[in-house]
């Protein structure tokens, strides 16, 4: 108690990033408003994007359910006063892997948003707003693959690699890549697991290998429904642990095969591990996301203008 929590998160930017930056300082304040506030424990509950694909999505793990227990747009804020000072900030490691995690969250928040609407879209039949909706939510993963391929931290690529080093011989090896795959995706059992995603990771090459490829084949199995005029419902699905079971009705069970094949399957990790540049990438999502953001947040988000009309950075912090 003897702290002051505001003056010691301005300190410790500065500590953090090297350089002086009240925009970094005010960034962090909101951070501590937002994902670090006191009940957050710091962690995500869960994930839209790992989750396994539904109309109402519960969560994605057995344990928490989906839900953001705080205003998002605070994590836009946040990243829009750290790229203010970004030629000051860019030659800290830190800041870039700070950059890349709150883009990161920025993204998979709005994801909620959405799949919520192309749920939505699909339930009133709206084909038009569900090629839309759908189709922004899996580009939407397929560009946060290409974000966290730029830090090796986010990497199923590097975990694949690390894994197979253990073996001696090709069938270790492969024994290790199986072991490693099954821990983040079906959780170690075969056949019909029970905790399936329990250690669910926003990865590149996890989403890009596993997750979008679920997402896909459930919008496509959905669109086919929009198609043939058939209705398609999750009402009295056995679940298990609050969510639809490993095989709770034909999809998933065909879902559950392919799910299996992937965790079986050798050779996955790509190479080279990391590519892009963090700059370069966060600067061109965080334009692309923050856009989107304003159509799907209420209310939108505070952004000033200059008088040239170009967006700023200008007092994005202030409440």
């Amino acid at each position: 108690d003897s702290i002051n929590l505001q003056a010691w998160l301005k300190q410790y930017a500065t500590r953090r990033y090297g350089a002086f930056s009240p925009a970094a300082q005010e960034a962090w304040l909101l951070l501590l408003n937002g994902p670090y506030r006191r009940g957050t424990n710091g962690t995500e509950k869960s994930s839209i994007v790992a989750a396994r694909p539904a109309l109402d999505v519960k969560k994605s793990g057995p344990n928490a359910a989906l839900e953001i227990p705080y205003d998002p747009t605070l994590v836009i804020r946040a990243q829009s006063l750290l790229l203010k000072d970004i030629d000051k900030l860019s030659v800290s490691r830190p800041y870039r892997f700070d950059i890349v995690d709150v883009q990161r969250q920025l993204m998979t928040n709005l994801g909620q948003l959405i799949h919520r609407q192309a749920a939505e879209a699909f339930r009133k039949k709206d084909q038009r707003a569900f090629t839309l909706h759908s189709g922004r939510f899996l580009e939407m993963l397929a560009d946060m693959d290409k974000l966290l391929r730029t830090r090796s931290e986010y990497s199923f690529d590097r975990w694949l690699t690390e894994a197979r080093s253990w073996g001696d011989t090709d069938e270790e090896k492969n024994l290790m890549e199986r072991d490693a795959t099954s821990l983040v995706t079906i959780w170690g059992a075969d056949g019909d697991p029970r905790i399936f995603d329990y250690s669910w990771r926003e990865w590149s090459g996890l989403i890009s290998g596993y997750y979008l490829p679920r997402w896909q084949k459930f919008y496509a199995m959905l669109q086919q429904h929009l198609d043939a005029g058939t209705s398609y419902e999750e009402a009295g699905l056995p679940l298990i642990y609050g969510r639809e079971a490993f095989r709770a009705n034909d999809f998933y069970n065909g879902l559950a095969e392919w799910e299996l094949a992937y965790v079986d399957t050798y050779g996955k990790a790509r190479t080279p591990i990391t590519e892009g540049d963090e700059i370069i990438m966060v600067k061109q999502l965080f334009d692309k996301y923050l856009k989107l953001s304003q159509e799907y947040y209420a209310g939108g988000v505070k952004v000033a203008e200059k008088s040239s009309g170009e967006k700023t950075y200008e007092n994005l912090g202030e409440d």
